[in-house]
């Protein structure tokens, strides 16, 4: 009776056991259970560079000299000698800070591949501005390279050219000559355009006449000048230059009826 009632514990205690173990699943080799392996997590989307656009635009000059935005971006007149400002603007994400990105400005001059550059930091307002003087034509434009989040976005505006007209001048030696006495009309054109054409125009005042023209040569110090005479006492004339477009370099450019003469 006893080992019938061993048996019968034995084979509980087997039952028992056996449910345990199926419970617990397989134990791994050294006697420990495995755990649960995670779900792999997804990788970081990166962070979207926050400038969008590069614009570059020829800008106006406030009183004090200092370039201003302005709603056009036209290409202004310039003539030689005179200053110019321009700059460029990024267009980027609300709430960014588009401060401190190197903006590199390209002038490059007509008819060369003379590339002169200029880098300037923009402002928390992602502007960049500058003046400049030009001394020939060119061609200008922006160019911007992102780092860290904008690293691989790279922007260059249009080529926008902006041609420099020469500075002429024009007057007279004697603005009120004698009947029969000689004068000059001179001036000069800047920079130096030696052994190019300058046109000269005039006409006398008050009869309708015809206009009547004369060329005369630079000089080596890109001066010119030519004799005049009149033997009508009273007569009053008027006189203007005309510099035509002879380069590449610089644009044509004219005086007004600036040298007025009367006769005694």
């Amino acid at each position: 009776m006893k080992r019938a009632r061993w048996i019968a514990g034995l084979s509980i205690a087997s039952v028992l056991i056996g449910l345990v173990i199926a419970y617990a699943g397989p134990a791994a080799a050294g006697g420990v259970t495995p755990a649960a392996t995670d779900t792999a997590s997804p990788s970081p989307s990166p962070t979207p560079c926050n400038i969008v656009a590069l614009h570059f635009q020829f800008l106006a000059l406030d009183d004090a000299g200092n370039p201003v935005v302005v709603d056009h971006g036209s290409t202004p007149s310039i003539v030689y000698g005179d200053p110019v400002a321009y700059g460029a603007s990024f267009e980027y994400f609300e709430g960014s800070d588009p401060s401190g990105q190197p903006i590199e400005f390209h002038r490059t001059v007509l008819g060369t591949t003379d590339d002169r550059i200029l880098t300037i930091n923009s402002d928390d307002q992602g502007q960049a501005k500058t003046v400049d003087v030009p001394r020939a034509s060119s061609y200008y434009h922006a160019e911007w390279t992102g780092s860290g989040d904008c690293d691989g976005t790279n922007f260059t505006t249009a080529s926008v050219l902006n041609g420099v007209r020469v500075s002429i001048t024009n007057s007279s030696s004697n603005y009120k000559p004698e009947a029969g006495q000689t004068f000059l009309i001179r001036g000069g054109v800047s920079p130096n355009h030696a052994g190019k054409i300058v046109t000269l125009e005039w006409h006398r005042v008050g009869t309708g006449g015809a206009v009547s023209r004369a060329s005369v040569r630079l000089d080596s110090f890109s001066h010119y000048s030519k004799v005049f005479v009149s033997n009508t006492h009273g007569a009053r004339y008027v006189f203007r230059a005309i510099f035509a477009k002879q380069d590449t370099d610089h644009q044509a450019n004219a005086t007004g009826w600036s040298a007025q003469v009367k006769v005694q």
